[in-house]
């Protein structure tokens, strides 16, 4: 564990009720404690809240009746500075300082350049003492033993500081974020005329050693989230908006310009049993290095920022008059649904249901989820995933031992996959499939490194600044992917696939052109840009520049209706095509080429089963209106 979390732990449990007061009661945030759900976010832990019961009280948020996710602020640890006040500054400043903070003076790189090693770091708890002893290292003679401490905020009139310190205080949103503090340590007198070459030991009486200390910190969201303001522009919480769009090419997913990936493990031939990875760093609730409100760092068994096809959870929102529950999905993404258990977001892939069964005393005990392609998911009372049955009859089993991990998934014939964890950690081992092979993990420091399969073929992942993937190697150490980062923005500059590891044939390059807007450029230079909207909470794409057949999509532009399906997409060829969805969002009629007057139009209308996402008819009308050719 670093010092630098062992601060800010410490830092942020001494703040805890002020931070919970200020940030959360004064600034719109409620507690609801209506369902007792067994874990504590760590981030919850860092401002001494419990972020699963935090509400953010904005109209915006899905809790309060809106469309978007929102969280609680987040808090930066206090950042500590103490510098010495003499007018006189040299070099010798910096070697008292370093002394003082216990480094080690030396030309460590055989430059000529003197540098300074081993230098503690200004906390709290070191302020005062350390800045001491850099100011015994200052004076020759030594220090009398008096000294004097203004505390935070406020220095004493006269200081010379006091149009800087006598409140020094600053505020955002109600919450303190920088103040300074005045120290002032005595040196000893050796008389008048003693010229030792320090101070302290030139003057006839004590010299005083001030220094200014400094603490500043600030508010922030998590990754991929937004601020959100009040009416007097005060900050309350954020919020972030969800991307339903297909990821493109390598794939990226815009217009953020994250990398995702999806690989296949294992699939049992006839369906059923399977074991999918999902790489999504950014993905919702859940950054993969800093854990946001309702992701876990202890889900990712694979390693952080992996998800496997089994990893879905129930988290509910009870007490919320518009919202029951979200739940997350092995991709990152999480559907939200309203108290009559529908979806309140409009995604395209068809209408879910979330039904709970609840006990005599209104508790819960269990939930099913009947997903769009009409498989049928139980998850228990803690929310996690216990059963599925498929469209397809096929049906499995989920066992977990006594800490919550995941340890098999068995079929209706007895087949299973099995997994194994590493003792000396959280995180997966090894998968025994139905054929007693194995898939192999490993991971180092958290993160996934190497992946072994029964046939001895591997794949070798690396990961750059705050744990992004970079690259991808096969069995053989042979390099065939690459993605590269925007140095301190996080986004994909490029990706580049083998067998041209240079570039060309296989490199795709990205540009973020503002929050809603990103490009891409193919191998062979065809630049494409795309536009998108805030629909209902979720980001979709209205307008692509040029058509790419390498990059999918045929739509130049899509209009939406009101309740933020597609209604009116126009392709490259200027011919629209004119969609009606149902408030299931389920497709009912499609009309192709529907500004021709030629009579290439044609309509087909689609009924739907009243719960199950199936079509029990489908017509095909021509130009004209009339029937081609009816199925049901």
């Amino acid at each position: 564990m670093t010092e630098g979390f062992l601060v800010r732990v410490s830092v942020m449990a001494a703040i805890a009720v002020f931070v919970r007061d200020v940030i959360l009661q004064a600034r719109g945030v409620q507690f609801k404690r209506a369902i007792q759900i067994p874990f504590i976010g760590f981030l919850g832990c860092l401002l001494g809240v419990d972020l699963a019961y935090a509400q953010v009280n904005h109209p915006y948020c899905l809790e309060k009746g809106g469309n978007q996710f929102c969280v609680p602020l987040q808090m930066s640890p206090w950042s500590y500075s103490s510098g010495i006040t003499f007018d006189r500054a040299d070099l010798r400043d910096w070697r008292a300082e370093c002394k003082g903070r216990g480094g080690v003076l030396g030309d460590i790189d055989n430059n000529g350049v003197e540098d300074c090693t081993g230098a503690a770091e200004w906390t709290e708890k070191n302020i005062f003492s350390m800045s001491r002893s850099v100011a015994d290292a200052w004076f020759a003679c030594g220090l009398s033993g008096n000294s004097s401490d203004t505390g935070w905020g406020r220095a004493p009139a006269g200081s010379g500081y006091e149009d800087f310190c006598s409140d020094s205080r600053r505020f955002d949103s109600g919450v303190e974020v920088f103040s300074c503090r005045l120290l002032s340590f005595e040196g000893k007198d050796k008389g008048f005329g003693d010229l030792g070459g320090q101070y302290g030991c030139e003057y006839g009486k004590p010299y005083d050693a001030e220094f200014l200390s400094t603490r500043n910190r600030s508010l922030k969201c998590p990754p991929g989230y937004n601020f959100l303001y009040d009416s007097a522009g005060v900050k309350v919480g954020c919020s972030k908006e969800q991307e339903a769009v297909c990821p493109i090419n390598n794939p990226v997913l815009m217009p953020r310009l994250a990398k995702v990936m999806t690989e296949e493990d294992f699939r049992r031939s006839g369906g059923g049993l399977k074991w999918v990875r999902h790489w999504n760093l950014e993905g919702f609730y859940d950054s993969g290095v800093v854990p946001q409100v309702l992701g876990q760092l202890n889900d990712q068994i694979i390693g952080y920022g992996w998800r496997h096809n089994y990893d879905k959870r129930i988290y509910p929102y009870l007490g919320s008059d518009s919202l029951l529950a979200v739940v997350r999905l092995p991709d990152g993404k999480v559907k939200a649904f309203n108290n009559s258990g529908q979806l309140i977001q409009p995604w395209e892939d068809g209408a879910e249901t979330l039904m709970r069964k609840l006990d005599e005393k209104g508790g819960i005990v269990s939930w099913v989820l009947l997903t769009s392609s009409n498989d049928l998911e139980t998850y228990d009372q803690n929310g996690r995933l216990s059963r599925i049955k498929e469209a397809s009859g096929s049906v499995m089993e989920l066992s977990y031992d006594e800490d919550g991990k995941l340890v098999k998934v068995m079929d209706e014939k007895g087949r299973f996959i099995k997994l194994n964890y590493h003792s000396n950690s959280k995180f997966l081992s090894s998968v025994e499939l139905p054929d007693g092979a194995f898939i192999k993990y490993q991971q180092e420091n958290g993160y996934l490194t190497k992946v072994k399969y029964a046939d001895l073929k591997s794949k070798q992942y690396r990961y750059g600044i705050s744990g992004r993937l970079t690259d991808i190697y096969d069995e053989s150490g042979v390099h065939y992917a690459h993605y590269n980062y925007v140095p301190g923005a996080g986004y994909l500059e490029s990706t580049v696939n083998a067998p041209n590891m240079d570039g060309g044939v296989n490199k795709y390059t990205y540009e973020m052109e503002g929050y809603l807007s990103s490009s891409y450029t193919t191998p062979l230079g065809n630049t494409v840009r795309q536009a998108f909207s805030s629909i209902d909470g979720l980001i979709k794409l209205t307008d692509t520049s040029n058509s790419c057949k390498a990059c999918g999509g045929k739509s130049k532009k899509i209009i939406y209706d009101t309740n933020g399906y597609p209604d009116i997409s126009t392709d490259f060829s200027g011919v629209t095509t004119d969609l009606d969805y149902n408030a299931r969002g389920l497709l009912i009629q499609q009309i192709e080429a529907a500004n021709d007057t030629t009579g290439d139009k044609r309509t087909t209308q689609t009924d739907w089963h009243a719960t199950l996402n199936v079509p029990v008819a489908r017509r095909v009308l021509d130009a004209a209106g009339q029937w081609v050719s009816q199925e049901t």
